[in-house]
């Protein structure tokens, strides 16, 4: 783990060093292409249209070059006269139209008509003006600058689309299409929750008679296909041009109120299924959701520190126009650095914007932060932590009632020591190294910074951004399963291996989840199953065997009331002797015929260990044992074992072997080992 912590930020370094190495060599390209004399030059022809053609050619714009362009002209402004400031305001107005910023463009321009002495620098910035005023569709402001161009050159004519007639002249009645328009977005809000609804109704027909439903809930709760539902509306909502066709500003404002509410309406089919199947279901449909909201804002910590970083750089982009192109370096670190604080204020701040209520040390023993929240979905608990000031573990459902205070101890140890191993701080480094890739690639050309956050990504850049996205999430998770386990085998080096796997057991039964996932099931919530935690806890001291397809407790019922019929009627040899046809067993060694009947038991459903160094199996659990308590009159359980230890003992012919019970199983030692 230290050694994975080392390589992350050796990255991170050399990530730095290729940024500034970029940084330098582009602004020393621009400074051999472009001279201060040549600059100069063409700034005093008062042609700001052409001014970026007469320095660089046919060259498009490039950031680098365009920064140095600017250093030069801000060193030059001093010695400016009002002539020369007012050009200034011409070239860097055409900027930014170029870029696609209206407003500062307008603002630049307006002040040049009214100023300028130039006659071409008027003309074309009364031009850039009217392009201005005609994406806008402001037909007064067009007017004035068509009077004004026509007035300086009579033969001038601006062509120009009629803005004189409404959008939506076309449509006979505009107050029913608003109607119309409302009923559709209402269908759109809708249309998720109804397939859902239908999701859900055949999954109750199919899995009806199923008595375990642990897995198929699981796995319908985790389908992403809810989510692509919602997607595919606020799509459609973006398509339809909600809220502008029916007068409404705000168009980002509206779109995630709409999404809000698909998602809000898409919880009650997942809501009534939860209530349905799900044993020690409590909770009211209005502390479900919140208790969703809650699980989501806190897992998703890393996500809203890049989504708001994101907002804050195209706010700065919109707003300061040239401050990439001004100061290049700072605007391609603003995204790693803003990331990096807010980061900390979220992971710092989301446990009490969750109302969670802070555990004082007392009875309990621990170092990080601990809160609880008792309204959840699911008795367990969480831990993060980016730094080590940050560390936070959060106990949710009543998971205080559950465990007593020897097992929260333990599970506050091992949460405590996963903190301290750095799984948070890697994470971090993880991100803040794949946001620092981006960087590199704005670091090429900052202008590429101004159109990424001002106008979107292109389909080139969205398809990297996804593949990067996609890539950093299978590498979290498998680092997290990676912490996970690392953080058992602790515990499990301590000696608190059959404890952790009783606390594990005991809140998988309590949540209602399987013991194996299938695949895809496993999610960030639970990333590890209850079957992988105890094969991964028990591997250290030797071979582990589980069940892989449970049978029926029935069954295994059934099976042993015949065997004791058997007895009863025939005697105990007979008994054993139809018995231990079940554990028959050929392997030439002992420890293979050890082996052999481990796997024996796991196909009776019984979960065994083979320690190597002392050659005994133990059954940990046997299936048969705890089923006998399942009869209305309880089987003997003295019987069962006693006829069970010999078929055992019988079927295994190549060793002496010492049979012991236990109070879930048995354990078949070789004697030799004893001695």
């Amino acid at each position: 783990m230290k050694g994975l912590k080392r390589q992350l930020i050796a990255v991170m370094i050399m990530l730095m060093l290729c940024l500034y190495v970029i940084f330098q060599f582009g602004i020393n390209q621009a400074r051999n292409e472009i001279s201060v004399d040549k600059v100069v030059e063409a700034f005093k022809q008062r042609d700001p249209i052409n001014f970026w053609r007469t320095i660089a050619g046919k060259k498009s714009l490039n950031g680098l070059k365009v920064h140095h362009v600017i250093n030069i002209l801000e060193k030059q402004k001093a010695e400016f006269g009002l002539n020369e400031q007012t050009s200034f305001d011409a070239v860097t107005g055409v900027l930014y139209f170029r870029q696609g910023f209206l407003d500062a463009a307008e603002r630049k321009l307006r002040h040049v008509v009214s100023t300028s002495r130039s006659e071409s620098e008027l003309r074309q910035s009364l031009a850039i003006l009217a392009e201005i005023y005609q994406t806008r569709r402001n037909s007064a402001e067009l007017e004035k600058v068509r009077v004004r161009l026509e007035t300086i050159d009579p033969r001038f004519r601006l062509h120009y689309m009629d803005l004189s007639q409404p959008r939506n002249s076309d449509l006979p009645e505009r107050g029913f299409f608003k109607l119309y328009l409302l009923l559709v977005w209402l269908v759109l809000l809708s249309f998720p929750t109804i397939l859902i609804e239908f999701e859900r109704r055949n999954w109750l027909k199919r899995f009806a008679q199923n008595k375990d439903l642990r897995g198929p809930f699981l796995a319908f709760n985790r389908s992403n296909f809810a989510g692509f539902l919602i997607v595919l509306s606020a799509i459609l909502f973006l398509l339809l041009k909600f809220p502008g066709n029916i007068g409404l500003s705000g168009k980002n404002a509206f779109l995630a109120l709409h999404i809000a509410l698909s998602w809000l309406l898409c919880q009650l089919p997942f809501y009534s299924l939860a209530k349905k199947v799900k044993p020690e279901f409590s909770l009211g449909f209005s502390d479900f959701v919140i208790a969703k909201f809650r699980t989501i804002l806190f897992l998703s910590g890393n996500l809203i520190a890049l989504a708001v970083s994101v907002s804050i750089v195209h706010f700065m982009v919109i707003n300061l126009p040239f401050w990439a192109l001004k100061r290049p370096f700072s605007a391609v670190l603003s995204l790693p650095s803003i990331f990096t604080l807010l980061l900390v204020i979220i992971h710092f701040s989301i446990p009490y914007f969750m109302l969670a209520k802070k555990l004082k040390p007392g009875q309990l023993s621990f170092s990080q932060r601990v809160f609880t929240v008792k309204k959840a979905l699911r008795v367990s608990w969480l831990e993060y932590g980016a730094f080590s000031f940050l560390n936070t573990t959060l106990l949710t459902g009543n998971i205080l009632e559950k465990l007593d205070q020897k097992e929260l101890d333990l599970i506050l140890k091992r949460s405590s020591q996963k903190l301290k191993d750095g799984s948070g701080f890697e994470e971090f480094l993880l991100l803040f190294n794949l946001i620092l890739i981006s960087a590199i690639y704005f670091a090429f050309d900052p202008l590429r910074i101004v159109r990424f956050f001002s106008l979107g990504p292109t389909f080139a850049e969205a398809a990297t951004f996804l593949l990067f996205v996609i890539l950093g999430g299978y590498v979290l998770s498998v680092r997290q399963r990676s912490a996970e386990l690392e953080a058992d085998d602790f515990i499990a080096r301590q000696g608190g291996s059959e404890e952790l796997i009783d606390i594990y057991s005991k809140l998988n039964k309590t949540n209602f989840l399987p013991e194996k996932y299938r695949e895809g099931d496993a999610g960030i919530f639970a990333p590890v199953s209850l079957n992988e935690r105890k094969e991964n806890i028990r591997a250290g001291a030797g071979e582990y065997f589980y069940h892989f397809s449970q049978p029926e407790g029935q069954l295994l019922i059934s099976l042993w009331r015949s065997r004791l019929a058997i007895e009863w009627k025939l005697g105990i040899e007979e008994a054993v002797f139809i018995t231990s046809l079940d554990y028959q067993v050929n392997e030439e060694s002992p420890e293979d015929e050890l082996r052999a009947m481990a796997e024996k038991h796991a196909v009776l459903g019984s979960e065994s260990v083979y320690y190597t160094e002392n050659r005994v199996l133990e059954v940990i659990y046997c299936a048969q044992k705890a089923c006998a308590f399942l009869t209305e009159e309880t089987l003997p359980h003295a019987k069962i074992c006693r006829v069970c230890s010999k078929a055992m003992l019988k079927s295994l012919h190549r060793a002496d072997y010492h049979w012991t019970g236990t109070e879930k199983g048995c354990r078949l030692k070789i004697k030799k080992s004893e001695d």
